[in-house]
């Protein structure tokens, strides 16, 4: 049971952790979606990829299982 819940602190600290990063770095890449005002109606540049924290976060945890003894029953 404690291993279940190690991974899952483990996955938001590293989400919380990567989120920023990976926002500055795509802004930074000119990769965002730029509001037009006909279907976008944001008021600012987003970052497109931002599904990316969420899928390393996982992996993350993932990895992390695997490295620890711990049981993921």
């Amino acid at each position: 049971m404690y291993s279940i819940v190690w991974l899952a602190f483990c996955a938001c600290i590293a989400c919380l952790a990567l989120t920023p990063l990976c926002r500055t770095a795509f802004r930074r890449w000119e990769m965002v979606d730029r509001p037009d005002r006909t279907r976008k109606l944001h008021p600012n540049a987003v970052p497109r990829v931002g599904g990316i924290p969420i899928v390393l976060s996982f992996a993350i945890a993932l990895a992390t299982l695997a490295i620890l003894p711990l049981r993921g029953g």
